[in-house]
C-alpha cells in the first residue's frame, strides 16, 4: 500500500462517516453533548491529518494523533466512567482527572487492559512529536538541510492509527444513538 493509497481510503472513510451519520438525532443531556463533541473532535482532528499530511505537513499532523487519542479516551469516559460530578465540573471548565486515570476507568469498565496497553504502544511516539519532542526535531533536517523528513511509513502507519481512532469514535457515536445499524456499517468500513 502507498501512501496514496492510505490517503484514498482515509478519504473514502471520512465519506462514509458524512453520509452514514448525517442525521443522526443525538440526546441533548449532558452526558452526551460531553460525549458527541469529543467523538466530533476525534474526527475533525482525523480528517485534518488527511489534509496535512496530503500537503506534506507531516509534522503537524504527527502533532495531532495525541490529542485525536485523547479526544477519544475523554469521550468514552465521559460517556461509560464518570459520575455525574464530574461531569457537570467538566462542563464548568475544571480540568478532568488525568488521561491515566481514564484509562483505568474503562479498562476496569470493560474487565481488560486492552485499553492501557493500546496506550502504552503509542505514548512516546505521540508525546515525542506533540510537544516539539526529538521525534519532530529528527525529522526537521538532513546532514547539510532543513526539511521536513517523514518517511512514506511513518505517514502510512499516521494514517492508519488516526483512522482507526475515528473509526472507534464514529461506531460509538453511532451506538450510543441507538444506530447499530450504521455502527455495523463503519465498522465493515473500517475492515477494508
Amino acid at each position: 500500500m502507498t501512501i496514496e493509497d492510505a490517503l484514498n481510503q482515509a478519504q473514502l472513510f471520512l465519506n462514509s462517516i458524512d453520509d452514514n451519520m448525517n442525521g443522526i438525532v443525538l440526546s441533548g443531556e449532558l452526558r452526551s453533548r460531553v460525549f458527541y463533541s469529543l467523538s466530533h473532535l476525534s474526527l475533525e482532528h482525523f480528517g485534518s491529518i488527511v489534509i496535512l499530511v496530503k500537503n506534506n505537513m507531516n509534522g503537524s499532523a504527527h502533532a495531532l494523533l495525541r490529542p485525536q487519542f485523547e479526544a477519544v479516551i475523554r469521550a468514552l469516559y465521559f460517556q461509560e466512567c464518570a459520575t455525574d460530578k464530574e461531569i457537570e465540573q467538566f462542563t464548568s471548565g475544571k480540568d478532568p482527572k488525568g488521561l491515566y486515570k481514564m484509562l483505568e476507568g474503562l479498562d476496569k469498565n470493560l474487565d481488560s487492559n486492552s485499553i492501557i496497553n493500546f496506550y502504552h504502544l503509542l505514548k512516546n511516539e505521540m508525546h515525542a512529536f506533540t510537544h516539539g519532542g526529538f521525534e519532530q526535531l529528527k525529522r526537521r533536517y538532513t546532514e547539510k538541510e532543513l526539511i521536513s523528513n517523514f518517511s512514506e511509513e511513518q505517514c502510512k502507519k499516521l494514517i492508519i492509527l488516526s483512522r482507526t481512532l475515528a473509526g472507534i469514535s464514529a461506531t460509538c457515536a453511532a451506538a450510543v444513538a441507538g444506530r447499530e445499524d450504521i455502527a455495523e456499517i463503519l465498522l465493515s468500513e473500517i475492515k477494508k
